[in-house]
């Protein structure tokens, strides 16, 4: 594994209960990440904060962001959330900020991984990855001090062959060996095809260069357990099962939703208006200003 962009560390957040527990860095909440996709209007882009469905559900709805000045803690409302459809452990929302913090982001536009580009790159089981995220033994109480944790794909997703989640539910997912931990739920996930790598057949690549590939994968949503049936010894001295007890085996493989499905909740005909009306609002406040820390919206 090369050494990782610095940006892919940066533009990770830490996602808590309440505002205090942000400022002080409590080993509660979980990790989120902060991405701009295109407004569609001039230059500008939208930026967003994206997390787990379930932390947010949690209470997570204050969010602390490592920015190059500092450290900013930022309040999105429950109702400002935008969940996703079908039951996916994912949500995001605008992420409003005062005009002096400009935050780390992952462009969706160039960075993200699509349904498509899976295919035509062969992504598939054995792919390098890596999450970025927050440790919870040691998250930082100053400032966000995320670290990474690597691993390779188990499993790609299928439509017809669905991962029953952490909530109990069927979602289309990927599997990545990987040492998912609590407080790294919605951590970003990435993928590296590194130069000249095998592409799944035999004198065939998909790269048309000599180089890395980093691309956004996905969102740690957890990790897939494996139910254990518990033995009891009877005064007999036989073992039988107990059917109404089990242990939750930890497998370390987590489970990843992709980051198609985020762009494809982004293009909702609801959201697409919204985009529009921001970058129209930024083109008039700012007029040809160039969009060069591809900012969002402002905090009123």
């Amino acid at each position: 594994m090369p050494r990782i962009p610095d940006v892919h560390l940066q533009a990770v957040v830490f996602i808590y209960p309440s505002e205090d527990a942000a400022r002080e860095g409590q080993q509660v909440g979980g990790s989120g990440f902060v991405v701009s996709y295109p407004s569609g209007v001039g230059d500008w882009s939208i930026r967003y904060v994206v997390t787990n469905a379930h932390v947010v559900d949690g209470g997570g709805h204050w969010v602390r962001l490592n920015y190059p000045a500092g450290t900013h803690t930022q309040h999105i409302p429950p109702d400002r959330w935008e969940h996703a459809p079908g039951g996916d452990d994912f949500a995001l929302a605008l992420l409003p900020l005062p005009p002096q913090v400009e935050p780390y982001m992952l462009s969706l536009n160039t960075l993200a991984l699509t349904r498509e580009e899976a295919q035509n790159l062969r992504v598939g089981p054995g792919d390098e990855t890596y999450m970025v995220g927050r440790f919870a033994a040691h998250g930082g109480r100053v400032t966000n001090n995320p670290i990474a944790r690597f691993g390779s794909i188990s499993l790609m997703p299928n439509p017809n062959e669905l991962v029953r989640d952490g909530r109990g539910r069927e979602v289309e997912a990927y599997l990545i060996e990987m040492r998912s931990h609590a407080g790294f739920s919605g951590s970003p996930v990435f993928l590296l095809i590194p130069q000249n790598s095998f592409r799944g057949e035999f004198g065939y690549t998909a790269l048309d260069d000599n180089t890395d590939r980093f691309r956004l994968l996905g969102i740690d949503t957890g990790h897939k357990d494996d139910p254990l049936a518990v033995k009891q010894l009877t005064g007999q001295g036989e073992w039988l099962d107990r059917t109404d007890l089990c242990v939750l085996h930890f497998t370390d493989v987590a489970i990843v939703a992709p980051i198609w499905k985020v762009m494809d909740l982004l293009e909702r005909d609801d959201l697409v208006e919204q985009r529009t009306r921001c970058g129209l609002d930024l083109e008039r406040s700012r007029g040809t200003e160039t969009a060069v820390s591809q900012t969002a919206v402002d905090a009123s």
